[in-house]
């Protein structure tokens, strides 16, 4: 657990309790922290309380699971995503691969859930590395004849998220890396809350 602006933690027991002694007064926010969701770059949510001297807080706190972390880093200021976000992780030789170019390309027309066409609000997370923050790992939309394409590189870990990808009309993920290339369908998203896909491309 650690308070979020003051880099208080504690790790917490097998019972579930945790202590942090010396807690400021007033008004704080926790966090859930662990080394794989780090590791992810998955955050949790905030919890705000109030720290009284002398009382003991109960909070209800979970780790956070991969759709809530996933809408959390596209919206970090609040709001749940209007379809679900994609994660995809791509893996070669049993290593990532890192700074693969990806594109993601749908045919037909493509109805955004927000924005306009060729402009949604797209994002580069799983963020909170500083090794993966940088221009370079947005995502770029190509408009063409046949209908739009999103590119972008994975980051050192062979992943990628594009947050609100719209679900309508055909689509593909096409991954290019050492010279080599891979094509894989997308599959339709229907009453998700997140899509997840690990693809092994060696």
């Amino acid at each position: 657990m650690r308070i979020a602006g003051t880099g208080e933690n504690a790790e917490v027991n097998a019972d579930g309790s945790f202590v942090l002694p010396g807690l400021a007064e007033g008004r704080q926010s926790i966090e859930v922290r662990h080394p794989l969701l780090d590791t992810m770059g998955f955050r949790s949510r905030l919890t705000a309380f109030e720290a009284t001297l002398g009382s003991v807080v109960a909070l209800d706190l979970d780790a956070p699971r991969t759709p809530e972390s996933l809408a959390y880093a596209c919206f970090p200021e609040g709001g749940d995503p209007v379809r679900p976000p994609l994660l995809a992780r791509f893996m070669g030789r049993n290593a990532p691969l890192a700074g693969a170019e990806v594109a993601v390309g749908w045919s037909g027309d493509v109805e955004w859930p927000r924005g306009e066409k060729g402009d949604p609000p797209l994002a580069m997370p799983p963020p909170n590395l500083p090794e993966i923050e940088g221009e370079e790992l947005r995502w770029s939309p190509q408009e063409g004849p046949e209908g739009v394409e999103l590119r972008t590189l994975t980051d050192a870990r062979g992943m990628l998220v594009l947050c609100e990808p719209p679900y309508d009309g055909e689509a593909s993920i096409t991954v290019r890396h050492g010279g080599e290339s891979w094509v894989r369908d997308l599959p339709e998203a229907a009453n998700v809350p997140a899509v997840i896909l690990v693809y092994n491309l060696h």
